[in-house]
């Protein structure tokens, strides 16, 4: 029985222009929010001297790596303008998206005319699968230099086992213009404790703090949090992985509320009420020094019972 990959929606950052073209599809298939900023478009034009030739080459985006695998790259732009037959040639090689990690790039997709981009002035709607890990869908129309243009999502995906750090798009000097509004990273979420900062959800540093101070609803929402990732596996051994840290919360808040009761029936009534915080500490330091827990039977815990203690001089 074949595993259904998790995955979440990333937007890269990068430079953007002061002025220039935005947009934001109405309906896509990616079930993600995009900026509605404002677009970066390279450099193009047909001939020497036109507005375009004075744009920049390429751009740079950062991707966090703790965000997890990345499995597909999702650009959303207008691809692209001045591609007509008239301008530029079928087959030309106009552009390249590069992913890179720190030290050099690990995956290179090059847009080339007639296949991952064409004249963004023909208004037809493309839907059409490239046979090469891309893919190329319209998802709107826009208007640049008064004249209705296309907007096009491609669809890169992604080698496996792959670091990325940085996507590079470079425009290779063709007459063709591309503006690029978006990069959408889809990544896997990434296995491992559902407790770690990076889970999203309540990490293992929070719930000390919770037992503590007796913070019972972020407590029970770890609880909560622990099943789910359980009854998400597949994997009975992972399963097992997942359930170990919920016992050893479970000893834990037991034995607090354990300890607190051991320590509220040695103390005396007159702390009872308003009194002072101190004096309640410095009894439980003294009670702490003068007995040891010896012996803890953590599967009473479960029942609610007090541990035993022996009255040891320490």
């Amino acid at each position: 029985m074949s595993r259904t990959i998790q995955t979440h929606f990333v937007l890269a950052e990068f430079g953007r222009p002061e002025i220039g073209l935005t947009f934001t599809p109405e309906q896509c298939d990616l079930e993600c929010a995009f900026s509605g900023e404002l677009g970066w478009q390279s450099n193009g034009g047909p001939h020497r001297g036109h507005p375009a030739r004075s744009l920049p080459f390429s751009m740079e985006a950062k991707i966090d790596p703790d965000n997890g695998p990345l499995l597909r790259l999702h650009v959303l732009g207008v691809f692209a303008l001045h591609a007509a037959r008239d301008e530029e040639s079928l087959g030309t090689l106009g552009a390249s998206i590069q992913l890179n990690n720190s030290r050099d790039t690990v995956f290179r997709q090059d847009l080339l005319n007639g296949r991952h981009y064409k004249d963004a002035r023909d208004l037809t709607p493309l839907d059409q699968v490239n046979g090469d890990g891309t893919s190329l869908k319209t998802v709107g129309f826009s208007m640049v230099g008064g004249s209705p243009v296309r907007v096009d999502l491609i669809n890169i995906d992604v080698p496996p086992d792959v670091t990325v750090e940085s996507i590079r798009f470079k425009d290779l000097g063709s007459p063709a213009s591309f503006i690029v509004f978006d990069f959408v990273l889809e990544h896997a979420l990434a296995k491992g404790c559902p407790f770690h900062v990076h889970s999203g959800g309540i990490s293992l540093g929070e719930i000390g703090s919770s037992i503590r101070i007796g913070d019972r609803v972020k407590f029970s929402k770890a609880l909560e949090q622990m099943e789910a990732a359980v009854l998400a596996t597949e994997d009975l051994d992972e399963a097992r992985g997942e359930a170990a840290p919920e016992k050893c919360i479970g000893h834990c808040w037991r034995a607090r509320a354990n300890w607190k009761r051991l320590v509220r029936s040695r103390a005396s009534p007159r702390l009872s009420g308003d009194a002072p915080r101190t004096s309640l500490l410095r009894y439980s330091k003294r009670f702490r020094g003068r007995h040891r827990i010896s012996s803890i039977e953590p599967s009473r815990w479960w029942r609610g019972t007090t541990p035993r203690t022996s009255r040891t001089r320490v």
